[in-house]
Order: C-alpha cells, then sequence, then structure tokens
C-alpha cells in the first residue's frame, strides 16, 4: 500500500471514528448537559467537529457538522422540545438550521486552521506556530451559536414562540441573544475550546510521529 493510499485510508477511519463519536454524544448524556431549567442545554457536540476540521481539514469538518445537524434534526421529532416546536412551526427552515450553521462552523474552522498555519510556519517561535490550534479552536462554539442565533431569527423572527421572546426583550436582536444564550453558552465555549485544542494537538502529533515511523 502507498503512502498516499495508507494516508487517505486512515483519514477514512478517522472520520468514521469521530462521526461514530458524534452520534455516541449526541444520544447520550455525554453531548448535552441541562445545567440551568429552561435553558438551552450545553452542547459538547462542536468538539468532535472542531477536532476533525483541525486534523483532517475544512471538507471533513464540513462533513462531521453535517452530522452534528443530522443528530439535531433527529432530536427534532419528541427528543427536544425546542427543536420539536420548531419543526412544527416549519420543517424546512428547521432542517436548514440544524444543518447549515453546524456545516459552516466546521468548514470555518478548518479554512481559518490552514491559513493560521500558513502565516505562522515561518516563525522560528515553536509558541508562535502552535497559536493556530487555540486561535482556530476557540472560534469553534461562538460561531456555531452565532450561526444558529443568525438562522433562528431569520427563519423563525416572524413565528410566535421567537417574536415573542424577541418582543420580550424590547425587540434588541442582541439581547435576544445574550438572554437566549445565557450562562450556558459562555461554559459550552470555554469547554469545547478547552478539550477540542488539547485533543487536536496530540492528535495531530501522534499522526505526525507515525508519519516520521512510515
Amino acid at each position: 500500500m502507498t503512502n498516499t493510499r495508507r494516508e487517505k485510508t486512515l483519514k477514512m477511519v478517522q472520520l468514521s471514528v469521530l462521526t461514530a463519536i458524534l452520534f455516541i454524544m449526541a444520544f447520550t448524556p455525554l453531548g448535552y448537559f441541562h445545567a440551568i431549567p429552561g435553558a438551552p442545554p450545553i452542547t459538547l457536540l462542536p468538539i468532535p467537529v472542531i477536532i476533525g476540521a483541525v486534523v483532517l481539514g475544512p471538507a471533513s469538518g464540513a462533513f462531521l457538522g453535517a452530522i452534528f445537524g443530522l443528530t439535531s434534526l433527529i432530536m427534532c421529532f419528541g427528543m427536544d422540545p425546542f427543536g420539536t416546536t420548531l419543526f412544527g412551526i416549519n420543517p424546512f427552515f428547521t432542517a436548514v438550521l440544524c444543518f447549515i450553521p453546524r456545516m459552516l462552523m466546521g468548514l470555518i474552522v478548518g479554512l481559518v486552521f490552514k491559513g493560521l498555519q500558513k502565516l505562522f510556519e515561518k516563525s522560528e517561535n515553536r509558541a508562535v506556530k502552535g497559536l493556530s490550534y487555540p486561535i482556530a479552536c476557540i472560534i469553534g462554539a461562538p460561531l456555531n451559536t452565532v450561526l444558529f442565533i443568525v438562522g433562528l431569527v431569520a427563519f423563525f423572527g416572524n413565528s410566535d414562540l421567537i417574536g415573542g421572546m424577541i418582543s420580550a426583550s424590547g425587540n434588541k436582536i442582541l439581547t435576544f441573544a445574550v438572554a437566549f444564550v445565557g450562562l450556558n453558552g459562555i461554559v459550552e465555549a470555554i469547554a469545547c475550546f478547552v478539550l477540542a485544542t488539547a485533543a487536536a494537538i496530540a492528535l495531530n502529533a501522534f499522526l505526525n510521529r507515525s508519519k516520521q515511523k512510515n
């Protein structure tokens, strides 16, 4: 088996593992934590997407984002009260809201990481070279949240559910977004950043050692 073929096979295996992890996390308590009653749950599902985007590239990040979106859509069938309500209002917009923000998040994180690596590759400082990992990983969860809120307002802003929430926030989108995400969003962003950065660095280091041995 040639090195190129071996690398492609290894990439497919890694993508399959991250896909399996997404499904396991989505449908077990590992993926969602309901810390505050009535507030959106803290989700760690962006972590495998971010790891895949950094280690495997933007296309893999978008693919894993689509898997994340698929699990979100499945949960709209009675497993998640908020998602189920949105699905009842408009199934098509709900599907778009489940997939597009997550796919864009994976794609953008991967592109940012590649861009940063090219930017920092000429630096002789190892610490500077390593900055591409935390910078790319720190934008993942907040980006997912921002894209979701934008889609939520765009697609459901005129509905009684979301429109009522916006009205209660004084018709200020930013106030609505902060109230909707709350403290959970901050905890989610920190947890995803720390865990995704550590895992991506460790996995890339392992893969680089494997390539050197071969």
